[in-house]
């Protein structure tokens, strides 16, 4: 728990990390500002606040709302299954197992989010695809930022408030949402390409089963070294 607590609120990561948090919000901005240029329908902040299943609150409490709701689901979703599933299925292999639970996970906002209701049964598929998108790219950021959960947080954040609320309706939501599923096609190649190494130190925050055992192992020896059974362990044990 103090690990996962520790990976929670790892701020001191590469300013690098935080730009690319930011792409998903400033794909939303980038659409909104063409809007106004082109004397389209530009978003307003009151357009911002109205998110999809929440009463209408003002700005300040929907992000607080939504920032708390990103942070349950990162540290489910990323710094415990991520994590677990990373050293066995590698960042691919985890990002879509993680993306198959998510995706189903999501079925009973169906009938509360505004624009899934408005997809219809159509909203299946568009899920399985932008959600699992969104979990290779997640579980990518997770891992190279060296398991800070904050990262994701800050781009799951930026992703729903640029394509939940009202603000995010037409160009700039699907803006933010075809970026993520580019950057995804992109990894996905990265990760698939002949000859690839994993990144080195990618998973040096992600504690193994050997390694747990291994700490049990050494705690066990440790404590009867210190006890008067130490006799049984032989004359080669010493404990330093």
């Amino acid at each position: 728990l103090a690990h996962l607590v520790g990976r929670t609120l790892r701020w001191r990561v590469a300013l690098r990390w935080y730009v690319l948090a930011a792409v998903p919000f400033v794909l939303f901005l980038a659409g909104a500002g063409f809007l106004a240029a082109t004397g389209g329908s530009a978003p307003t902040l009151d357009q911002l606040a109205t998110y999809s299943g929440l009463p209408r609150l003002g700005l300040g409490p929907v992000v607080l709302i939504v920032l708390l709701g990103c942070f349950g689901e990162e540290i489910g979703w990323r710094g415990f299954v991520q994590a677990e599933l990373r050293p066995r299925l590698g960042v691919l292999g985890a990002g879509l197992a993680v993306a198959t639970v998510w995706a189903t996970w999501h079925l009973p906002l169906v009938p509360v989010v505004e624009s899934y209701r408005q997809m219809g049964f159509g909203v299946v598929p568009m899920l399985i695809l932008g959600l699992g998108s969104g979990a290779i790219v997640l579980g990518w950021l997770y891992d190279r930022s060296g398991g800070s959960i904050l990262i994701t947080v800050l781009f799951h954040l930026g992703l729903n408030m640029g394509s939940a609320t009202l603000a995010g309706k037409g160009l700039p939501a699907a803006l933010a949402t075809t970026g993520v599923m580019v950057w995804a096609v992109l990894i996905i190649i990265a990760e698939l390409r002949p000859g690839r190494r994993p990144a080195a130190g990618s998973t040096e925050f992600t504690p193994s089963r050997r390694a747990r055992f291994a700490s049990l192992r050494d705690a066990t020896v440790r404590m009867l070294l210190r006890s008067p059974f130490r006799r049984l362990l032989g004359p080669g044990m010493l404990l330093v």
